[in-house]
């Protein structure tokens, strides 16, 4: 099995997972959304040397919420498909260690699929509070621009639990204000990176980085058929060992995502 071919897998086990809990559901409805994301990655090496891409991503999101037959439960399914090209503001190392600043674009293509379970309590006022747990899965692409024979692609793999909690507030009949808070808690961690410039024995890079918890906060509203949210993403990933040459590792990397959706539910 080849990396690329992991997105229909990502997709199955999404479609899985609502046919589970949809024959265990009473109702459900659903809200597709777009959403514009501000998007950085950074990665510093452990001789100070730092990199950072930063640029605007396009996303689309289809969410559904079930309500469990057994009172107070409900599970949460959501999907996202996003891309766009950043700049890229860093640096090449040369074969005899000479080191020089080097400015470029990296494209992202990314999927991501979560599902969570919690249970609700309704509190005075209209106010729901739910605490859930979760998993979830994010597969992305990032392919490093050519533009002087040094690009090459990065594909990536993150695997994930999730343990947070939602509060909502109705007030009104078809108005709910919202937030939610997430942590992001990685169990598996890969990269395969592919065309790898100056590498010998091949061009192919196998690569675990370090998990690392991230977390996620999103606030926003439910005003009858429509959905607005800000929200903001932060995962972290730690050097990794030396590949099976000895000569590569991915260093010390952040990806950080604030954006806005918004979408219609049915």
């Amino acid at each position: 099995m080849t990396m690329p071919r992991l997105p229909a897998l990502i997709a199955a086990g999404v479609g899985i997972a609502f046919m589970a809990v949809t024959v265990t559901s009473a109702s459900a409805n659903a809200t597709i959304s777009a959403n514009l994301q501000d998007f950085t990655w950074t990665e510093k090496l452990p001789n100070g040397l730092s990199l950072e891409e930063r640029g605007s991503l396009l996303g689309l999101r289809i969410e559904t919420e079930l309500l469990h037959r057994s009172p107070g439960w409900r599970s949460r399914l959501a999907g996202d498909v996003y891309g766009g090209t950043v700049d890229y503001d860093g640096f090449l190392i040369s074969l005899d260690g000479s080191i020089r600043p080097y400015e470029s674009e990296t494209t992202y293509l990314g999927v991501a699929g979560s599902w969570d379970v919690g249970y609700g309590h309704t509190l005075a006022s209209g106010i729901t509070a739910e605490p859930f747990l979760g998993v979830g899965a994010h597969y992305w692409l990032r392919s490093l621009d050519d533009d002087e024979g040094y690009g090459y692609d990065e594909y990536w793999l993150t695997l994930y639990g999730r343990a947070g909690f939602r509060l909502g507030w109705r007030t009104a009949t078809e108005t709910e204000l919202f937030t939610s808070a997430a942590m992001l808690l990685p169990f598996f961690n890969y990269e395969w990176a592919v065309g790898v410039p100056l590498a010998d024995g091949g061009d192919d890079i196998e690569l675990e980085p370090e998990e690392k918890p991230g977390w996620q906060l999103e606030v926003g509203i439910n005003h009858g058929a429509w959905h607005a949210a800000v929200f903001h993403t932060y995962m972290e990933f730690g050097q990794s060992d030396l590949d099976d040459t000895g000569q590569f590792f991915q260093p010390a990397s952040t990806r950080e995502v604030t954006g806005l959706r918004i979408g219609y539910r049915f």
